[in-house]
């Protein structure tokens, strides 16, 4: 009995030294499996060469773009095939829509850059994994300075310190471990199949279904475009959002990049939140600074059949909506050459 405790306790010690060493060797890629925001940027980092198409945003474009949808509607469009990655993913605010563009104006292969303009894609707020803006609480007062809470605090960071076991413990999840398959298969499965709700389901109905066919008149875009030396601005524009979208677009058009500003389609109870009189100010107020269009769809809202909540879309709505994306993508960007051409 003593003799087997004695050789469990060595094979798990010896498993545990093993799994020490091998995390301390990778230990930025089991960071990156932690942190769904650094293995974003590892994804943009790795993706393939070919991809000339990137989309930017939080988990109202993760839900409302399918990838190979818009890449194989944009092909019909324009005759060119076009590789689509949609880095968007749920939390996500301005801060880390920075840190991805910044990565996506290092790769020299992508040509265009589709960016959400969304309350919680242009604010400073942290963002929920449903998209929302989490509200500031006050944080609860401090606590006495026992020594036993010293002692445990001070051992907890020893450990800390020391132990990449311990640091990384949270990429050691089997839900997290199953992302180490996703940086090797980025390129053949869509990654964003498991950031979506209703992974299964998807996977099935993408396998079922090919691409629906939209009509001409559906869910037409206000499209936002600069008006030149004619536009006398308007005081109302929100300055800090406004700020921050050019800066974001001089970002990439300074790479090389055609950038296009998407605002998802909503439902009819979120639209008074995305579509009022400031907020299009501030629209007018960047795409006229800059040689860049938006492509606004919260000015009506969806029907409930093509909705997951009021600010997401579902199955059908994501396949119609890349459809339509792709559809007025390939417009502008057409209207944008012919008028290239002749200057």
């Amino acid at each position: 009995m003593v003799r087997r405790l004695k050789v469990f306790l060595v094979v798990m010690l010896t498993l545990l030294i093993g799994l020490e060493c091998l995390i301390r060797a990778n230990e930025a890629t089991f960071a990156a499996l932690a942190d769904k925001f650094l293995l974003r940027e590892e994804l943009i980092k790795q993706a393939s060469d070919e991809t000339e198409i990137m989309i930017l945003g939080t988990s109202r474009l993760l839900d409302a773009v399918d990838q190979r949808v818009f890449a194989e509607a944009f092909e019909v469009r324009t005759g060119q095939q076009s590789k689509c990655f949609n880095t968007s993913i749920a939390g996500v605010n301005v801060e880390i829509l920075h840190r991805f563009a910044q990565r996506v104006s290092e790769k020299e292969g992508v040509k265009m850059v589709l960016i959400e303009a969304s309350t919680p894609s242009l604010t400073k707020q942290p963002v929920n994994l449903d998209g929302q803006i989490v509200e500031f609480t006050a944080k609860p007062g401090p606590n006495e300075n026992r020594f036993a809470d010293r002692l445990e605090e001070g051992l907890r960071g020893w450990i800390h310190d020391r132990l990449a076991l311990v640091r990384q413990r949270k990429a050691l999840r089997p839900k997290t471990l199953v992302k180490f398959l996703v940086p090797a298969t980025s390129d053949v499965i869509d990654p964003n199949l498991w950031d979506r709700k209703g992974v299964g389901r998807s996977i099935a109905l993408a396998l079922t279904r090919g691409i629906s066919e939209v009509k001409d008149d559906f869910l037409i875009p206000t499209v936002v475009e600069g008006r030149g030396e004619t536009f006398e601005g308007n005081e109302e524009s929100e300055e800090a959002i406004a700020s921050f979208m050019i800066r974001l677009t001089r970002l990439l058009q300074e790479a090389g990049k055609e950038v296009i500003w998407v605002a998802p389609p909503v439902g009819e109870q979120a639209v008074p939140n995305e579509h009022y009189s400031r907020r299009i100010a501030t629209y007018e107020a960047v795409v006229n600074e800059l040689e860049t269009v938006l492509l606004n769809y919260t000015a009506r809202g969806l029907g409930e059949e093509y909705l997951r909540d009021q600010t997401h879309l579902n199955f059908e709505g994501r396949n119609q909506f890349s459809v339509v994306l792709a559809r007025d993508v390939s417009e502008v960007s057409q209207l944008r050459e012919i008028r290239g051409d002749k200057e």
